[in-house]
């Protein structure tokens, strides 16, 4: 994991109490292909409406070619991610032209598209999405990765594939176990809602009153 992607990611997504990765996907355009259609893709979770100042995603393109206006640059309509569709249509669309090894951050919300590749080579790029801890990730990744091949891996890693609690009450496994400790065949319980705390204003203030133990 790139340390600076990472935590770029928590940051940009730190009013939720987790983040977790979301998707990972080569895309490649091929000689010839034709401009994609503009959307969001915060609306893979069924068009929710989510508010606009709650953002769901942060998005990475890791330019494996240059991108170039030619072979299919990503245009994107800055600042559209608090504009309704009518208003986004306005904005004036920009094209993300970047060297091999550079990497783009857009938010779930923002109206882009890929370009046309109008070149005879393949335009390559990697797409790594992060997303809040508590929504469906687009890619499962508990199938894409199996668990004896889970097991090789960093617990850093598997707890940013999903192996976490999601929030304080979502993602254990029976008896509350936490996953990542279910993995390993260990026994070891999700956090408790108090340990949560510094999370949110609206955790705070439910664990204020709690009854002490």
């Amino acid at each position: 994991m790139h340390p600076l992607a990472v935590a770029t990611a928590q940051q940009f997504l730190s009013h939720a109490s987790a983040v977790q990765l979301h998707l990972t996907q080569i895309i490649s355009l091929g000689p010839g292909q034709k401009k994609q259609k503009i959307h969001r893709d915060q609306m893979a979770f069924d068009f929710h409406p989510f508010p606009p100042d709650y953002h769901v995603q942060l998005n990475t393109m890791w330019a494996q070619t240059d991108f170039t206006i030619e072979n299919g640059a990503t245009h994107i309509a800055a600042g559209s991610s608090a504009m309704t569709d009518e208003e986004a249509s306005t904005v004036p669309m920009f094209r993300a032209v970047m060297r091999r090894g550079s990497v783009l951050f857009y938010d779930g919300k923002v109206v882009h598209s890929a370009g046309a590749n109008n070149t005879d080579k393949v335009r390559t790029g990697i797409n790594i999405t992060y997303a809040v801890g508590w929504v469906r990730q687009e890619e499962n990744q508990f199938v894409a990765c199996p668990p004896d091949l889970a097991r090789t891996l960093d617990d850093d890693l598997l707890r940013m594939m999903g192996y976490q609690s999601g929030a304080f009450a979502l993602g254990y496994v029976g008896d509350q176990q936490d996953p990542l400790a279910a993995l390993r065949g260990r026994e070891e319980k999700v956090p408790v809602i108090a340990e949560f705390v510094d999370s949110n204003d609206s955790f705070k203030t439910f664990v204020a009153d709690l009854p002490s133990a």
